[in-house]
């Protein structure tokens, strides 16, 4: 069995969008105490922000670090990085791709599932619904669409090329039980 391939040097292809002045943690850096933090499972960015925090004298030890960055700056990091959503999926799948190189060979399972996205109704806007697709073996959502106000089913047809380019021909997707008529 190979060992796990790490996101991170897949991540940090993302072009680094900070003005270069005021940069106080390397990219690399910083993606990796964003890591380290979504991997303990906080609800919202002020739980990142606090766990991350609880941690400071451990991350700071471990990163070579003097501080750790505050609420404010993990905010502005997520409020970019949903505007480079497309760069973020594009290293995300590259990454599925070198972690499982022979799902070409085999048979994929696949789960498909609509969610709405916790906390993003503000402003007095809808919250975001998605078509999720999840691979099993990696326990990570690989591909999703904007639902727009459309059935799950329909929403499909947008990831399938998606799907095709990361597992070849050989995948099987399921979809809620609600959905086969």
């Amino acid at each position: 069995m190979r060992p796990p391939i790490s996101p991170l040097p897949f991540l940090t292809q993302i072009p680094d969008w900070r003005d270069q002045k005021r940069i106080h943690y390397p990219w690399e850096t910083l993606w990796t105490v964003i890591l380290v933090g979504l991997l303990s499972g906080p609800e919202n960015i002020l739980a990142l922000s606090q766990w991350l925090q609880g941690q400071r004298e451990v991350l700071c030890q471990h990163l070579a670090l003097d501080r750790i960055p505050q609420q404010a700056m993990i905010y502005r990091f997520f409020w970019v990085l949903e505007q480079h959503l497309t760069q973020l999926q594009t290293v995300l799948l590259a990454w599925v791709k070198a972690q499982h190189p022979t799902a070409h060979d085999k048979l994929v399972l696949l789960a498909g599932d609509g969610k709405v996205l916790k906390g993003s109704g503000r402003e007095g806007r809808l919250a975001l619904s998605f078509l999720s697709v999840f691979f099993h073996e990696l326990a990570l959502t690989v591909t999703q669409a904007d639902q727009a106000g459309r059935h799950e089913a329909k929403g499909m047809g947008e990831l399938l090329e998606t799907l095709t380019a990361v597992f070849g021909p050989n995948w099987l997707l399921t979809l809620d039980a609600a959905y086969t008529e």
